[in-house]
């Protein structure tokens, strides 16, 4: 029970009820003062059910109605600030389970008024587990600063017959004077010895042993053995207990304890509850206790720089009590974190780590509907058992959260955790049935660490932020799965979603981090990349997708970075751009649908088969091309077909002498490659264009695919077997046997095929006029070039327009003098218009301030492939060039002058076609004392 007040001068008591009388009659108040009560109660009391004096307290079992006790009429006519302080609570001999509709409650009776709740007054509700077995369970309620002529005291009590031996009591009914509410901690020594005490700091010991209205200060070291109240409670010092103790705060409710509580009983688990409005300031060394509990309706701050331990359990267990924790350390509970009521929040602030060892558990009374809160700011670890009994529980987590722990109990409320923006939630255990996980915001992550776990479904909106699975063994998913953000498979993990035909939708990018991760999945199981942003993935297993469905309606699209990416099953193309590095491949085993202007591979894709399949693909168009008519059933071992798609002329090449297609394409082909060198000479190939007017396709007649047998054979012509002409149409041909780049044709320029860039160049002239300077490769059915100028590489005007030179199939040369250039660095690009008013755009090339020592030579063909090669050399007056192999034997060997001194500026052109065996040369520019050399590859 609570800390009983014995006399001294400071305090006068006018009133004083103990209940010391042996155990009467059921129903009787009687006992060994000369007070006296009123009561009533059960009319017909049984041996379960009645009250009655007993265990020094006054009892109230099982009654099934209303106990009302009312004291005699005290005189306190003759005293100012009267103060009231008395025990009242629960006695449980066994496991107790209390309803809610339980009570009593402690009023008083001024001058002949309205009954008043005391402060701490009320104790009502359901109390359960074995802390309470066998124990007196009190709280003070007490009131001060009373004055009148008369008081009375009213106790209200009311307990179901439940079967339990349950007992409220009320004791220690105590009114009385005081002069002083200061206590100081004088000396080391006992709470209860009156020698320990000072009424002020350093003073003389006065025998004044803190009550309920004590503000208490403890600089030394106190030890307490019974529960001790107060107003105020600072502990700079030390509070030792050898006892389980109660530290309870009235009135103005604070506690401060910047010291520490240490349990000096080896044979005792050590327990501290702590009942009233408090600080724990753990700074500079580590606090420590036993159990800790926090109840009455509480609110605890626990604060500072060190770690405070909880050796045994923490406990929250009554409604309305609270935990901030804002330590810029640890708070570490060994055991079991107990709340045994509703009503009850716990809050973790950003810079505090909580580690609970032990696991944690929820309890209260079945027909308890309340809720309670927990807020996670920080870190929040949870080791071993999360058993929510059945109890409404809401957390909130903005941190990092980590629950290596299995979920079990019952989980028939309304159990919800929510994984707020940029909150971590880490999941190591298992079960988890009935608990109901949220997703909020797509910057939220949730981890799945442990082993063999099943992965839940979010509620609400069902939609992860980032989804990382780690651990090991194999992640089972029954459910859909919806991704905002990343999902990342570790290393050696299995997501399996063969279960239950389960989409996977992805917003975000896929991480594979390493060997052995994989997603294993049904025939019918999809995946799809619906994402607004660019989406990534990475270290694709060999054989990952059954179907993948791209949805993505970014500009940027998917990128694929791995060494293999196979879809089994279906590619449905939607929107979004699939883009493929030169070291990635994709596989595509199944078929494919869709597929648009919006949507196509940009890479080499590959497929093993002998099926007709039409390749989805394009870049900056879709462009698909079909292989078809396959000669042989068997499939050889390693077989497979890579197609992709260029929209540019082949490597700057030129049509040679010999070739025997004198118009092929300068806008795209097609490159298929074939991984085994047997015989093939029944193969169609179908070249679609989308798009006639940007393909050049204007004349069908005329119209021929044209296949590049390398720089020895150059271009020729296949032929057209079947054309389907429009806008959007294709052409075929049939019997093909050798493969290599493909692309559009014709014989007599008819058809535009339009103009091919091969490089766009400026420098700036002594007198400060900028020279451009660009060769086209070919050109057909070319209008116009605008040249356009802009100051800072984004805005740009167009300042003059130069005509096309006309049909040609051979490099043409083209120059301009911009005479209004920026003094600082002037941009530069070129539109080229064709005759059916279609456009393209050049590169951006920027010339910057003169530099009287600046030079500059490039060589513009490299690989010189259809013959010419082309260098540009600029702000050289004389030079000597000279060309030779890597063994040192020169092949060429010129002086030149710059035509015109202003401009110093010269292009040289050398047709190598017959002069120059296939290989690698140097060319070497000198001039000045100066020599520059540069590497050079003739095909």
């Amino acid at each position: 029970m609570a800390y009983t007040l014995c006399s001294y001068a400071q305090i006068t008591d006018i009133w004083y009820e103990q209940f010391n009388a042996p155990d009467p009659a059921n129903n009787s108040t009687s006992d060994a003062g000369a007070t006296a009560w009123t009561s009533t109660g059960p009319s017909a009391p049984t041996p379960t059910s009645y009250f009655k004096t007993g265990f020094g307290a006054m009892l109230c079992v099982q009654t099934d109605t209303e106990c009302v006790f009312t004291s005699e009429s005290i005189d306190i006519s003759a005293h100012t600030d009267v103060r009231v302080t008395m025990d009242i609570g629960v006695y449980a001999s066994a496991t107790l389970v209390m309803p809610d509709s339980n009570y009593i409650r402690a009023y008083y009776v001024l001058d002949d008024g309205s009954e008043v709740l005391l402060n701490n007054g009320d104790k009502h509700g359901h109390f359960t587990g074995n802390y309470f077995t066998n124990k007196f369970e009190t709280q003070v309620a007490s009131v001060k600063d009373l004055n009148g002529d008369s008081l009375r005291i009213i106790i209200r009590a009311f307990t179901t017959n439940s079967g339990n031996i349950n007992n409220f009591f009320f004791d220690n009914i105590r009114v009385h004077t005081s002069t002083s509410d200061q206590r100081f901690s004088r000396v080391n020594g006992d709470w209860s010895n009156g020698t320990t005490w000072s009424l002020t700091s350093g003073g003389a010991a006065c025998s004044c042993i803190p009550d309920v209205f004590s503000e208490v200060t403890l600089s030394a070291r106190v030890t307490l053995d019974v529960d001790a109240s107060y107003t105020k409670l600072d502990i700079s010092g030390q509070l030792a207990y050898d006892a389980n103790v109660t530290l309870t705060g009235y009135y103005d409710d604070t506690l401060n304890i910047t010291g520490r509580l240490d349990n000096i009983n080896p044979y005792l688990d050590g327990r501290v509850a702590i009942v009233g409005n408090g600080v724990i300031n753990s700074s500079g060394v580590s606090a420590q206790t036993g159990d800790l509990i926090i109840t009455g309706n509480s609110s605890v701050l626990l604060t500072g720089d060190s770690t405070f331990e909880v050796i045994d359990e923490l406990y929250l267990n009554a409604s309305g009590s609270s935990l901030n924790i804002d330590l810029s350390d640890s708070l570490i509970v060994y055991d079991l974190f107990y709340v045994l009521d509703t009503g009850i929040s716990l809050t973790n602030n950003l810079s505090s780590i909580v580690e609970i060892k032990g696991g944690f558990t929820m309890s209260a009374a079945p027909t308890d509907t309340g809720n309670n809160y927990f807020t996670n700011n920080g870190t929040f670890n949870l080791r071993d058992v999360f058993d929510a009994g059945g109890i409404n529980i809401t957390f909130n987590n903005y941190g990092f959260a980590d629950f290596d722990s299995s979920f079990s109990g019952t989980m028939g409320g309304r159990q919800q955790f929510y994984n707020r923006n940029n909150g971590y939630a880490k999941w190591s255990g298992t079960g988890g049935v009935g608990m109901h996980f949220y997703a909020i915001g797509d910057s939220n992550t949730y981890e799945f660490d442990g082993a063999d776990q099943t992965v839940f479904r979010p509620q609400g909106d069902r939609t992860y932020g980032n989804l990382i699975l780690s651990g090991s063994g194999t992640k089972r998913s029954g459910q859909n799965i919806v991704i905002e953000g990343d999902l990342t498979i570790a290393n050696n993990i299995t997501l399996d979603i063969n279960t239950s035909s389960v989409n996977l939708t992805s917003g975000g990018d896929i991480n594979y981090l390493g060997g052995g991760s994989d997603i294993l999945m049904g025939v019918t199981d999809t995946i799809t990349f619906n994402g607004t942003r660019k989406q990534t993935i990475t270290n694709v297993p060999s054989d990952a997708y059954r179907v993948v469905v791209i949805n993505n309606t970014s500009d940027s699209g998917i990128y694929i970075t791995t060494s293999r990416c196979t879809v089994l099953a279906n590619l449905v193309l939607t929107d979004g751009i699939v883009h493929i590095d030169n070291v990635s491949q994709v596989y595509l085993n199944g078929s494919t649908s869709g597929g648009n202007d919006t949507s196509f591979i940009q890479g080499p894709v590959r497929r093993s088969g002998n099926s007709n399949f039409t390749f989805p693909t394009g870049s900056g168009v879709w462009a698909p091309i079909r292989c078809q008519n396959w000669n042989f059933s068997i499939i050889p071992s390693g077989f497979y077909v890579e197609v992709e798609y260029v929209d540019s002329a082949l490597d700057n090449f030129n049509i040679a002498a010999g070739d025997t297609m004198p118009f092929v394409s300068g806008r795209e082909y097609w490159n298929v490659d074939l991984s085994t060198t047997m015989g093939f000479n029944d193969v169609s190939l179908v070249l679609f264009w989308k798009d006639s007017a940007r393909s050049g396709i204007t004349n069908y007649d005329d119209l021929t695919i044209a296949h590049y047998g390398g720089p020895g054979t150059g271009w020729d012509e296949v032929g057209i077997s079947a054309i389907t002409q429009g806008e959007q149409g294709s052409a075929q041909v049939n019997g093909v046997s050798t493969f290599s780049p493909f692309t559009f044709g014709t014989q007599n320029a008819t058809n535009p095929l339009p103009v091919e860039l091969i490089s766009f160049t400026g420098h700036r002239l002594n007198n400060g006029n900028i020279k451009l300077h660009w060769i086209t490769a070919m050109e057909q059915n070319a209008s116009h070039y605008d040249v356009l100028r802009s100051q800072d590489g984004i805005s740009f005007n167009s300042i003059f327009t130069v005509p096309s030179k006309g049909d040609a199939n051979y490099w043409q040369e083209y120059t301009a003098i911009d005479i209004e250039s920026y003094s600082g660095t002037s941009y530069y690009r070129l539109k080229q218009f064709d005759n059916d008013g279609s456009s393209t755009f050049s590169n951006i090339i920027s010339i910057h301030p003169i530099s009287k020592n600046e030079n500059h030579f490039n060589l513009l063909t490299n690989p010189v492939i259809g013959g010419v090669m082309l260098a540009e050399i600029r702000g050289i007056d004389q030079a000597v060039i000279t060309i030779h192999d890597i063994m040192g034997i020169t092949y060429h060997h010129q002086g030149f002058t710059a035509l015109n001194s202003e401009e110093q500026h010269y292009i040289f052109s050398l047709n190598v076609q017959d002069k120059f065996p296939k290989g690698i040369y140097i060319v070497s520019l000198a001039y000045d004392g100066n020599i520059v050399s540069k590497k050079m590859v003739i095909q």
